[in-house]
């Protein structure tokens, strides 16, 4: 080959590069133009589900998947911040808590002491949505006595949007208050919690109402005459109550649904499977937290802190999303 040709073949490659370049940098345009239009041919509620925080949005007129999803990321803060408070205050009363929560995890690795607290995340949430399955979770009084399906799904979201964007939910569970069915529920949960913590042989640990609760939340509601004068006490029971709330708030959304939103639980040793389950900080092992379907499949989301693959709680209670 001359001089010359090298030349026009050098030129035909530089040619078909530009070319090639000018291809890739059109087809990503396309791409990027197709997400565009993928994200404009959504429903409303999904488009606009990241533009408000709790409660709907001016699109949502019926329960939806994109509301569970938001109130399940409601749970998520709630029951980590009441996790913090409730192991502040076993700590100060003299609880090892990681030590216990080892203890009752004996198979899971733990790569931070820190981390234990997903195990007594997990143990609130699984007493805060035992009984789920029922419409009324098992409480007698709180029986809605609808026979109607469709009218029950109605009661059930209206009681929904009542609640959802509440500023102060104390203010139903004061002793003072009318009895309604929210107070009876944290109520119920807050003896549950109590008696639920007592069995994780917490050494050292005095009495559990008055450590957690102190006289602010006793067994027929809250003390409104206590709560500006107890303020870590007052603190505890608020973040409990607000932990309740978003729980309670699930639970109306799940029962407003056609077909009703199904909990899932997981067992002890599950594995983790790419396929249907996704974890919460990519390539992280991972431990479950918890799952709903409403009815078609629904993609398991893990929640990472140094927990190894084979190793699940078994309970759960978040972020479930449908697919």
């Amino acid at each position: 080959m001359n001089k010359r040709q090298r030349t026009e073949a050098e030129e035909d490659y530089v040619n078909t590069r530009s070319q090639i370049q000018k291809l890739e940098k059109d087809s990503a345009a396309k791409d990027v133009r197709i997400v565009e239009l993928e994200n404009k041919s959504k429903f409303p509620e999904q488009r606009n589900s990241n533009n408000f925080s709790g409660g709907q949005s001016f699109l949502d007129t019926g329960p939806t998947p994109t509301l569970l999803y938001k109130a399940l990321e409601r749970v998520n803060t709630t029951s980590s911040n009441f996790t913090k408070l409730l192991m502040l205050a076993l700590s100060n009363d003299g609880v090892p808590c990681s030590t216990v929560a080892k203890t009752l995890k004996p198979s899971v690795l733990f790569e931070r002491d820190a981390h234990t607290k997903f195990v007594y995340q997990a143990l609130v949430c699984k007493v805060l949505f035992a009984d789920f399955e029922s419409e009324c979770f098992n409480i007698e009084d709180n029986a809605l006595g609808i026979l109607d399906p469709e009218q029950s799904r109605e009661d059930n979201f209206q009681r929904y949007k009542d609640i959802v964007d509440l500023q102060n939910p104390e203010e139903l569970v004061y002793e003072d208050a009318t009895n309604n069915e929210f107070r009876r529920f944290c109520i119920k949960k807050r003896e549950d919690l109590i008696t639920a913590i007592s069995h994780t042989e917490a050494r050292g640990a005095r009495n559990l109402g008055a450590l957690l609760f102190g006289q602010v939340f006793a067994a027929d509601g809250m003390r409104r005459r206590l709560a500006s004068s107890n303020e870590p006490e007052f603190k505890m029971t608020s973040s409990f109550v607000r932990f309740a709330l978003s729980v309670f708030i699930v639970h109306k959304l799940a029962f407003s649904l056609h077909p009703n939103a199904r909990i899932f639980r997981v067992q002890d040793g599950k594995m983790f499977d790419s396929q249907y389950m996704e974890p919460v900080v990519p390539h992280a092992d991972a431990t479950s937290i918890g799952y709903f379907s409403i009815g078609t499949v629904c993609q398991w989301k893990w929640h990472q802190k140094g927990y190894p693959k084979q190793h699940s709680m078994n309970y759960v209670m978040w972020q479930g999303r449908t697919r």
